[in-house]
């Protein structure tokens, strides 16, 4: 009978998702579902919270002692670069799996500020020298999978997807209760909502500038933008630039509570056209809901949305692409409501039981390994 295992998890970023961004959803979604089918999660994290690399490399330098001051786990797990330094020094035999929520050499790609790009290149290369070192590496999307394999030099063989995983109870709770007020407010003008901690990547601009066609054609239409972010200040000015103060509101950054859901519910449409995504929660989150989602077709995304399924694609960095899109949802009641329909099955793949034993299905044979001395564990 297979044991209940123990996870270390090596974790320095911010846990509130207004500074740690969907990464930090990710990681608290990964101990959730691994706790959902009985096993337990430790999470060491810093004993005092910073802001940037600094803090994040003195916290790896600080590892050693902390992860074999009390009982040795049966795995560790490090999140993107943490575990780097521990890594090459870990107790003989002891399982250590690296998980890449995101994969800084791709997102910085997109960065504006050379500053940035130069932080996440560095990011990206203490992630490469983290998963040279892993038993076992885990992205959430095949198309994380290649730009690993392609870009860190990771065998393709040491790479498992593993989706993000959310906890659907809540979502379930709201969608009843909404259910039984009848369809969404009639009474409210048609909305369209974007979650996303803003940076150049998420091309927050395209939707803006879409909107601007959309305001022009449906002058009733409103976009709710939440997350905070270093591009919000831009986006801000570019919305007063478009005179869309009257059509878009900013709300900031919101905790991911019942606020947030309730957002989504309140909603017609959901909208973020990343450039680049490693999975994209957020658009989980929206099918959950039972919004129909209008996605640009890059990165992990169509994986996640299935494009006349569960939402619409369109070309990245397409203003007049997703206008249409986005105003064929807003006059077709029928179709959005059939793609809204089928989101919250869709939703059911990345619920915490599901995947929590997907991943534990393989990080089983790292442990029984680690036990016999074999070399996986090595």
């Amino acid at each position: 009978m297979n044991h209940s295992l123990r996870f270390a998890f090596l974790d320095s970023w911010h846990p509130d998702p207004g500074r740690g961004s969907g990464t930090a959803v990710g990681i608290a979604g990964l101990a959730r579902a691994l706790e959902s089918v009985g096993h337990r999660v430790e999470i060491i994290r810093p004993t005092r919270m910073g802001r940037g690399l600094a803090s994040r490399i003195l916290f790896n330098v600080s590892l050693r002692d902390r992860v074999t001051s009390d009982q040795i786990p049966d795995v560790v797990v490090g999140f993107d670069l943490d575990g780097f330094r521990w890594a090459r020094r870990r107790p003989p035999g002891l399982p250590y799996v690296v998980a890449l929520k995101g994969i800084a050499a791709d997102e910085a790609r997109f960065e504006r500020s050379a500053r940035q790009r130069w932080l996440l290149r560095t990011i990206a290369a203490l992630e490469r020298r983290n998963a040279a070192s892993a038993d076992r590496v885990l992205v959430p999307s095949r198309y994380s999978r290649q730009y690993a394999v392609d870009h860190y030099g990771i065998p393709v063989t040491k790479v498992e997807v593993v989706p993000e995983a959310i906890d659907l109870r809540p979502w379930r709770t709201l969608a009843r209760r909404y259910r039984g007020e009848g369809a969404r407010n009639r009474l409210r003008p048609p909305t369209i909502l974007s979650v996303a901690r803003q940076y150049p990547r998420k091309d927050t601009r395209a939707l803006l500038r879409a909107m601007k066609i959309i305001a022009e054609r449906h002058p009733t239409t409103r976009l709710t933008v939440i997350g905070g972010g270093p591009e919000l200040p831009q986006l801000r000015a570019l919305s007063n630039e478009l005179a869309l103060n009257h059509h878009v509101s900013f709300r900031g950054p919101v905790a991911r509570d019942h606020e947030v859901r309730t957002a989504y519910f309140e909603a017609d449409v959901f909208c973020l056209p990343s450039l680049q995504e490693g999975f994209g929660i957020v658009f989980v989150e929206a099918m959950a809901a039972g919004l129909p989602v209008v996605a640009a077709r890059a990165g992990a995304v169509p994986e996640v949305v299935r494009h006349g399924r569960t939402g619409l694609l369109v070309p990245p960095s397409d203003p007049d692409a997703l206008a249409a899109a986005l105003m064929s949802l807003l006059e077709n009641p029928e179709e959005r409501q059939r793609l809204g329909a089928a989101g919250p099955r869709a939703a059911e793949r990345y619920g915490l039981e599901t995947v929590g034993r997907d991943l534990v299905r393989g990080i089983r044979s790292l442990v029984n390994a680690s036990r016999r001395g074999g070399p996986e564990s090595r």
